[in-house]
């Protein structure tokens, strides 16, 4: 038995909680309450179920300066003393007074790499799925111009450049033939140069190439700017375990 579930909190976070010992006559008062049983809560301690050992204790509980019967307390779960990496349920015993006198609840609080798994989630499909099905797009001619043609002497087309848009409004402002050191322009994807050789005179041609000068799937882009994980493309770091 963990006690009443505080709910989750991710790993590597700091936990904080609030105590009342408000009796059943008053205003119950925080998310932890011993209005049921109350005592002046004192400090606290946190177990570990699973390996039937104390963790932390008699960790301090911070007394508010504008409510008398208010306290604060903080698990920190990024420290050593909280090294598994599983999805974890930790007990925090809340105690008040010595002796004969002494009391505690119970309470649990699970630590969950769950927000970090949608954080590593998140991050992928902005930054790899995301871009890689804009480039999809744009090779199915979807804002997409092609420039910077050459010819040869019959006049066939033996190379072009062709830019894909995030969207219609980047493609149309965009400046045909820039020089490839100015490029990209806003919104501007990826490039790819197009080279195709002409067997003169039949103007038969034999051969034909493609490949890609810049494409913004293909680098450790980060589109989401709020998420700590630089993990595009693929993921390398793994999931958490």
């Amino acid at each position: 038995m963990n006690g009443q579930s505080l709910g989750f909190v991710p790993r590597d976070s700091t936990f904080y909680f609030t105590v009342s010992n408000r009796d059943q006559n008053g205003l119950a008062i925080g998310i932890l309450d011993t209005d049921d049983d109350p005592f002046t809560p004192t400090h606290f301690d946190v177990l570990d179920p699973e390996l039937q050992d104390t963790i932390l204790i008699n960790q301090t509980l911070t007394q508010t300066t504008d409510y008398a019967n208010l306290w604060f307390g903080q698990i920190d779960f990024s420290t050593s003393d909280f090294t598994d990496s599983r999805d974890k349920t930790y007990s925090i015993v809340v105690k008040g007074g010595t002796g004969e006198q002494a009391k505690f609840h119970l309470y649990s609080v699970t630590v969950s790499s769950t927000v970090e798994r949608l954080d590593y989630l998140r991050n992928d499909i902005e930054n790899v799925i995301w871009p890689r099905l804009k480039r999809i797009l744009g090779l199915c001619g979807e804002n997409m111009i092609l420039d910077d043609f050459t010819y040869d002497n019959a006049h066939n087309i033996t190379g072009l450049r062709m830019r894909l848009f995030q969207n219609s409004t980047s493609a149309q402002l965009a400046t045909p033939d820039l020089p490839d050191s100015d490029i990209p322009e806003v919104g501007e994807l990826s490039t790819y140069r197009i080279d195709q050789t002409m067997e003169l005179p039949r103007s038969v041609r034999i051969d034909h190439t493609s490949f890609a000068d810049s494409d913004e799937a293909d680098v450790p882009a980060n589109e989401n700017q709020d998420t700590d994980f630089e993990t595009a493309p693929g993921n390398e770091t793994g999931w958490p375990v």
